[in-house]
């Protein structure tokens, strides 16, 4: 082969080498940004913060016994897992929280909705002393 001939493959070869930018040597995506977190199984607390004792019941359709609804009791500023049992990770689930005001007579309701994601505390409060109508249902953070 005559010099001018590799001397023309060979700058055929540099110039296909420059132009393909070495993509085959680096990463597709070389920062794919923040991994996102998957959700974990948890449990449900409540913290009771009231004078009253507090029933909570839940339609459970997420455990292997089919549908059954769980009840928990506690006392007046006792605190529990409400949920019974540990709950599936993204679970969406809506506690009924009730007081009984004058026992067999009057109860004062409240809706809890929870997507487990790890533990969950809540804290049942009554804003107001003087006023069982001001019971409210807040995360355990800003109670």
């Amino acid at each position: 082969m005559n010099a001018a001939l590799r001397l023309a493959l060979l700058l055929c070869g540099t110039a296909l080498g420059a132009c393909s930018g070495g993509a085959g040597d680096a990463p597709l995506d070389p920062d794919p940004g923040p991994q996102e977190e998957s959700a974990a199984d948890g449990r449900v607390f409540l913290e009771n913060r009231t004078l009253f004792a507090v029933e909570s019941a839940y339609l459970d359709s997420l455990g292997p016994g089919g549908i059954q609804v769980r009840r928990v009791a506690l006392a007046a500023g006792a605190s529990g897992d409400i949920g019974a049992r540990l709950l599936p990770a993204e679970a969406e689930v809506e506690f009924d929280l009730a007081i009984e005001v004058e026992p067999g007579q009057a109860r004062v309701r409240r809706k809890a909705w929870v997507q487990v994601d790890g533990p969950v505390r809540l804290v049942l409060l009554q804003l107001d002393a003087a006023d069982v109508f001001s019971l409210t249902v807040v995360p355990a953070d800003s109670g």
